[in-house]
């Protein structure tokens, strides 16, 4: 069994996208605020420094105890290979000695990725404990504007650890299921487009519901990632969910902070004490050519 717990994250400055310097965004303000985008964060430290201040804490948190792996996320180019930016994480956090895995070009939906990788090599090598990292940011004068989603990028980094048995509040992994399309990208029709994400996501929603026993009409949320309100809809509506179970409560003050959205909303949820014990969660991390259905029990402290 999998369980996600001590969930931590880091976030830039929020900027009102009206005072962005980005001349994409700029072009699409009132698209962006129609779509219910008011905030974007901006962060000028280095991908491996928001990942070590979203990571210290849970490794504090485990007070000593080994880690056996890192799952590293990120997709964020840099002036050197992207390994030397993990090792660098490695180091800071005191894990030089800890195997580490790279997971990345899985983009906003680097999450699934990283978590069925993780949940593989938990259950394959026996391992206890893994520190779960997703980290990214916008390192250019522009490339904020997500035409996909119509949302705006934010710098950020999320954390998590995973373990075999459960450790402290947070979820436990009932099943997990993807769908990829590769060949589908910005030309393609928007009939076609949304034809093809109805069949993946459908696809991958009888799997992962036969995995964990669990349908959609039993989950008490569904969560996305932070996209513009017309894409979260037609999300929703593809994973055969509700508009009362949709919950993304960051869209407008956060903007889509890449693949670390899920973890953030989590946190949020329990933070605010938003979750009854054994409430169930469905969780789609996506991007335009893959789809992640995760089902997730909440496990209180």
């Amino acid at each position: 069994m999998l369980y996600a717990s001590r969930l931590s994250y880091v976030l830039g400055e929020p900027v009102p996208i009206g005072d962005t310097t980005d001349p994409e965004v700029r072009d699409e303000l009132d698209n962006l605020c129609e779509q219910g985008i008011r905030h974007h964060l901006v962060d000028e430290r280095p991908v491996a420094e928001l990942a070590v201040a979203a990571a210290r804490p849970v490794v504090e948190g485990l007070s000593g105890s080994p880690v056996d792996m890192l799952v590293y996320c990120t997709d964020t180019p840099t002036t050197e290979p992207v390994a030397r930016q993990m090792r660098q994480v490695q180091s800071e956090l005191g894990l030089v000695d800890t195997p580490a895995v790279l997971i990345s070009s899985g983009g906003c939906g680097n999450l699934g990725a990283g978590l069925k990788v993780a949940r593989a090599l938990m259950a394959t090598e026996g391992l206890g404990t893994v520190l779960f990292i997703t980290a990214d940011r916008v390192a250019d004068t522009t490339g904020r504007f997500l035409t996909h989603g119509t949302t705006v990028l934010s710098d950020s980094a999320a954390a998590c650890v995973l373990t075999a048995e459960p450790v402290a509040e947070g979820f436990r992994i009932l099943g997990m299921s993807t769908e990829v399309k590769a060949d589908l990208g910005v030309t393609s029709s928007q009939l076609a487009l949304g034809r093809a994400i109805m069949q993946k996501i459908g696809r991958a929603l009888n799997r992962v519901s036969a995995e964990s026993g669990v349908p959609p009409a039993e989950c008490r949320y569904f969560l996305t990632g932070n996209f513009g309100r017309t894409s979260r809809a037609f999300l929703t509506t593809a994973a055969r969910c509700t508009p009362e179970q949709a919950y993304a409560p960051w869209v407008a003050d956060l903007g889509h902070c890449f693949s670390a959205d899920l973890l953030i909303s989590l946190s949020t949820l329990m933070e605010r004490g938003d979750l009854d014990p054994a409430d169930r969660l469905l969780l789609l991390s996506s991007t335009p050519q893959s789809w992640s259905l995760i089902v997730a029990e909440y496990v209180a402290a």
